[in-house]
């Protein structure tokens, strides 16, 4: 049944638009349920977040989008990375010509599942994925973004955030100084919000060697990234 729904695409138009998002939350279980009986529908999978996407139902359209990056394996995902990344940008450049900014639904999902894609594959491997739409454009979903990254809710999501943001910091060419600036005043916010705090106020004793580990890993970056926001450089 879930593969009938799947790959009907009249199932994801204009006129289910107020279903999609109740169909998305019974894809997105089946998937995680049943990941090898949708393995061969990666292709309808992506269409689907497209078709979405385009429908403005944003956080359905993410959701279902981590839900299967988070799923499948690189083999199956490999060959529809690029449309995924062409379907976001698209989008985005539309919301710059029609409404001025990306919608915050949109910029949640986008700045989280860039996160995500950047600490499964790495630094390297979104840079080439969006390279191949237009060399150094993943620097405009920066620039557009950025600023936004205090929207990401959720203390799950907001460790990928600052997580991932920190390796693309180190890993972009041509940064500015107002960009690196940006980047690291959004993330230093991230860092000193209730998921430092709860991660710094849980009980070590009774919390898992993961959940410690977590602990650690980001007092240290929160602060490595005090130290740096404190660091004073002459660029004259």
């Amino acid at each position: 049944m879930m593969r009938s729904i799947v790959e009907s695409k009249n199932n994801w138009d204009n006129n289910m638009k107020y279903l999609i998002p109740g169909m998305v939350q019974y894809a997105r279980a089946f998937i995680i349920k049943y990941p090898t009986q949708l393995g061969t529908n990666v292709k309808s999978l992506v269409e689907i977040f497209e078709q979405v996407l385009n429908l403005r139902l944003d956080e359905s359209a993410f959701s279902l989008l981590s839900t299967i990056f988070t799923t499948f394996s690189f083999d199956l995902l490999k060959d529809h990375m690029v449309s995924v990344f062409t379907a976001i940008f698209k989008r985005l450049h539309q919301d710059k010509n029609e409404l001025k900014q990306a919608s915050m639904p949109f910029s949640r999902g986008v700045l989280f599942f860039v996160s995500l894609f950047t600490n499964i594959y790495g630094f390297p491997a979104l840079k080439k994925c969006t390279d191949q739409i237009q060399v150094d454009v993943l620097l405009m979903l920066l620039l557009s973004e950025t600023g936004k990254l205090k929207v990401v809710e959720g203390e799950k999501k907001r460790r990928e955030v600052v997580t991932a943001f920190c390796k693309i910091m180190l890993g972009i060419d041509g940064m500015t100084l107002d960009m690196f600036k940006l980047l690291l005043e959004n993330l230093t916010q991230l860092i000193d919000s209730p998921l430092r705090r709860g991660l710094i106020a849980a009980d070590s004793d009774d919390a898992s060697d993961e959940t410690n580990m977590q602990r650690m890993k980001y007092q240290q970056l929160s602060a490595a990234m005090i130290e740096v926001k404190n660091y004073r450089i002459d660029f004259r």
